[in-house]
């Protein structure tokens, strides 16, 4: 029964790309990232007069609508004439093709469960909370990071409506978003040729896991990566045809929606847009329309370029405001670069600033041990560039080290570049490697600035993320190169050229099957992978203790692991969604050591404006040191849940049986 709604699915998204086709002139495989951005604009701006529900229910059924109203009269046709020659066959072999590959995605997705620890503290609530409330306007609102745009959940929404909620099924949303976003290369590729189109498929599975969170993940970088070079390959590929420029101001607000960088890369796509069109459309074309054409040609892309940027910081805006309007939890939304810019003019003179920036830069180039002395942000460059030994930064620094990332793109960007036939083209695909490389080292440079001023200590002396959010510049550059070589193929007569690519992306694609990870060779052998020994621990606490049926679903819960780090915390908060539960103090008892910042003393105040005191490891402990509140608590029993019984200015706790 799942394997024929996916099959729906696919049905519904091929019957509104035949709409786009018929109607907009619209190739049909530059549809999709048209189509996954239409759902989640609608979605996200109708959900705030209807539910998610109706909307999406109401998309499902346009979609179907859409591929019977196209579909019927030319099996009309087929039925009526006895002649499968009215069928188009190669429409049929890339139907048949996208279907097969959606289905392969799905049997590998639709068992998974989430292992991530950002899948249970946010990515994956968010779906799970958006699904059973059918709204994002949850209240009251369970959710940490309760100020992250809603974009991925919204289209997981869309698809999971149809196919149930599992976390399989979740993953299964996202390995749709991502195919959409890379559809057009893939089948343009192809259509060069169809080995070009395999080799080119094979390099974009390697690359979601060697520079992203996979294919069978929640985890959003990546997504931002195929959004981001899904875009600027749909403006190649519209070849400045109006009728096709006019959906990008709309895929740039969905960008927007999927986190709050996704404005920053909005802004990025929207620049490299209007750049290339000034300097290689406008510039370049001859003027044979009328004045009375030419009037109008003007005004047209000057209201789009308007729209260009407008969109995405309308849709912004709106986001903010939601979250003002509505008293959410601000996280990432508060910080201010401006501030971390100004901060930064007299950096780095305290142990915070010294520790991070020497850290960072030696990341950065693989120094080894970073330099621990004040200097400016700009010395410390100056430093860093100095000591660089660059023949073990490209041969033996690890693999995916930012700068030897950054120098390697750089040099097969360039080498593309150079091979083309005309100046014209040389010269644009340069000036998009140099845009890349110059944004990507400006994004650095915020990603420098938010370890300084932005994070908390511990995040920042450890440089959290640091791989994972350069990756998502990283990979983006990565599937750009990726077209730009599928269009030198296309481009060029000469076949030395030819094979020069033919071995170059033959290259990469062999080797990518020879390094892959073994997360790549495990998920292709096995599919996405089940559940963690922790994460069945968890579960068997829960079950054993029946937790979900004696905590009321609107009821308040303290949730406490003595010794945890916070990971068994996030997994039972996620486990006993939609209930309200504490974000801080993921253990409760006696510090272990002098430098654990998870564990909190046991205080009345912690637990007063709660209804239940769930304890998964430590209940001795607590009942040791803390007796007058655990008497009644058993000898033989570590985990339990306590009913809060609130009193005047004190609290008593309830030890339920299990």
């Amino acid at each position: 029964m799942d394997l024929l709604k996916v099959v729906l699915i696919y049905c519904e998204f091929v019957g509104l790309g035949l709409i786009l086709r018929r109607y907009i002139a619209v190739p049909l495989y530059l549809s999709p990232p048209i189509i996954v951005s239409i759902i989640v604009i609608l979605i996200y701006f109708l959900g705030f007069i209807f539910s998610i529900k109706s909307i999406a229910i109401f998309l499902h059924l346009i979609g179907l609508a859409s591929f019977i109203w196209v579909s019927v009269p030319q099996l009309k046709q087929v039925l009526l004439n006895k002649d499968v020659g009215y069928i188009n066959k190669t429409f049929m072999s890339y139907f048949l093709s996208g279907l097969i590959i959606l289905l392969v995605f799905f049997l590998l997705d639709h068992k998974g469960e989430f292992v991530s620890w950002d899948e249970f503290s946010h990515w994956g609530s968010v779906i799970r909370t958006f699904y059973e409330a059918g709204s994002y306007n949850v209240n009251p609102n369970p959710l940490y990071c309760q100020d992250y745009p809603p974009g991925t959940a919204l289209f997981s929404y869309y698809v999971l409506l149809l196919l149930g909620y599992t976390e399989g099924h979740a993953f299964f949303s996202f390995s749709l978003l991502l195919l959409c976003y890379v559809t057009p290369l893939v089948i343009f590729a192809s259509r060069i040729k169809v080995l070009l189109g395999v080799f080119i498929s094979i390099v974009l599975l390697y690359l979601g896991f060697a520079l992203g969170n996979g294919w069978a993940s929640v985890l959003i970088d990546h997504v931002l990566s195929f959004g981001l070079a899904g875009i600027i390959i749909f403006y190649y590929l519209s070849h400045g045809k109006f009728n096709h420029l006019i959906f990008i101001p709309f895929m740039l607000g969905a960008l927007v929606l999927f986190k709050h960088v996704g404005m920053n890369l909005a802004l990025f796509a929207a620049v490299i847009c209007s750049l290339d069109l000034i300097i290689f459309k406008f510039g370049t074309k001859n003027n044979s329309l009328s004045p009375p054409k030419e009037i109008f040609n003007s005004v047209k892309y000057f209201c789009w370029f308007l729209l260009l940027f407008g969109f995405p910081l309308l849709t912004n805006l709106s986001w903010k405001y939601f979250v003002q309007y509505n008293n959410l939890i601000s996280t990432w939304g508060n910080l201010s670069l401006g501030l971390f810019f100004k901060n930064s003019l007299s950096c780095c003179s305290t142990p915070r600033e010294i520790e991070v920036a020497g850290k960072f830069f030696a990341t950065f180039f693989d120094l080894g041990k970073p330099y621990s002395e004040p200097l400016s942000i700009m010395n410390y460059s100056k430093d860093a560039i100095a000591r660089v030994n660059w023949m073990h930064l490209l041969f033996h620094s690890p693999n995916y080290n930012v700068a030897k990332v950054i120098i390697s793109l750089g040099f097969w960007g360039i080498l593309g570049a150079s091979l083309f036939q005309t100046s014209l083209k040389t010269t644009r695909y340069i000036l998009l490697n140099l845009e890349f490389l110059f944004c990507t080292l400006l994004y650095s440079g915020s990603l420098l600035l938010a370890y300084l001023y932005g994070f908390s200590d511990y995040e920042a002396k450890i440089l959290t993320s640091f791989q994972r959010y350069h990756n998502v510049f990283l990979l983006a550059w990565s599937i750009i190169l990726l077209y730009v070589y599928a269009e030198l193929m296309n481009e060029s007569a000469s076949k030395t050229k030819q094979w020069i690519v033919t071995i170059i992306v033959l290259g990469i694609s062999v080797w990518s099957l020879y390094s892959a990870t073994p997360y790549v060779k495990s998920y292709v052998k096995h599919g996405a992978w089940p559940a963690s020994v922790q994460r069945n621990e968890v579960r068997n606490v829960i079950e054993h203790l029946n937790l979900k049926t004696k905590i009321p679903l609107k009821a308040k819960v303290y949730i406490a692991w003595y010794g945890s780090n916070g990971w068994e915390f996030w997994m039972t908060k996620y486990e006993l969604l939609p209930r309200m539960t504490n974000v801080f103090c993921f253990s409760l008892g006696p510090k272990l050591n002098p430098d654990d910042m998870y564990t909190c003393q046991f205080e009345t105040k912690l637990i007063r404006n709660y209804d239940y005191l769930f304890i998964g490891k430590g209940l001795q402990v607590l009942k040791q040191n803390y007796s007058p509140y655990f008497d009644n608590v058993p000898d033989n029993v570590d985990e339990g849940l306590l009913k809060i019984e609130k009193r005047a200015n004190n609290i008593s706790l309830e030890y339920i049986q299990q």
